[in-house]
């Protein structure tokens, strides 16, 4: 399948181009292709599964593109960053090839679905879930069904994490830094 239904915006030297309208039921992305000329001093993408939380920007390339694990779920929105060394650079259009998922049934529309009635009441209990689906139970065994290296890939760490619950970090942090009185640190000795 191909989608090119990304709606483009300029503000300077920035062109946006981003699906408002979810690509549905994608397995895997296949490869993209752009109609660009000139030159870019930055190509990025960043991702999201329901349009409201997105990943980290990424340097926008085939192998990244292409390495998403998009664990079935239903809708899949993209947002794509050229930023122009020159006045002169434009882009024309982006497309990207996918592969759909096969057998895949109709899912239920919730609130949290971007096609969604705003009537409707959502099942979605937690601030980060984004599937929807209550088929589907969380099994904190197999860490919310995500291999560990989903957990240790970058872009998909949420949230903050206290310095004091990581075991002996603040005490080796402090031995290399002292602190003048007015909050400023120096690098240790």
């Amino acid at each position: 399948m191909v989608f090119s239904n990304f709606v483009k915006s300029e503000s300077g030297n920035q062109v946006i181009l981003k699906n408002n309208v979810p690509i549905e039921n994608v397995r895997n992305i296949r490869f993209f292709k752009d109609d660009s000329s000139g030159s870019f001093d930055k190509k990025e993408f960043r991702w999201s599964f329901n349009n409201n939380y997105w990943s980290a920007w990424e340097v926008l390339n085939q192998g990244n593109l292409t390495r998403l694990d998009l664990k079935g779920k239903s809708y899949f929105f993209l947002e794509i960053r050229y930023i122009k060394a020159s006045p002169t650079a434009k882009i024309t259009s982006f497309s990207l090839t996918y592969e759909e998922q096969s057998g895949t049934t109709a899912v239920t529309e919730t609130s949290c679905s971007p096609t969604a009635s705003t009537s409707e009441k959502s099942p979605c209990s937690k601030e980060y879930d984004d599937t929807c689906s209550i088929s589907k139970p969380k099994d904190c065994e197999t860490l919310n069904g995500e291999p560990g290296s989903y957990y240790l890939w970058r872009p998909n760490h949420k949230g903050q994490q206290p310095i004091n619950t990581i075991a002996g970090l603040e005490a080796v942090l402090n031995s290399k830094q002292g602190i003048i009185p007015d909050g400023t640190y120096l690098n240790g000795q």
